[in-house]
């Protein structure tokens, strides 16, 4: 993976962490994911947990 592509995975995690923050799904477009699904399985790789999980604070 490339710095941008981590920048923007961090990104997201940061974005999922607030309490009533944004869904998966608004988060996957605010970092520039196209699609949910690769958003969703690039942060699983960067991460080891999906990004709804994550939101719901299971957290790394």
């Amino acid at each position: 993976m490339n710095f941008v592509h981590n920048l923007r995975i961090r990104k997201a995690a940061d974005l999922l962490r607030q309490t009533g923050g944004p869904s998966v799904e608004q988060v996957a477009h605010q970092v520039g994911f196209k699609s949910q699904s690769n958003f969703s399985s690039a942060f699983k790789n960067q991460f080891g947990i999906f990004p709804a999980a994550f939101g719901e604070g299971q957290l790394i």
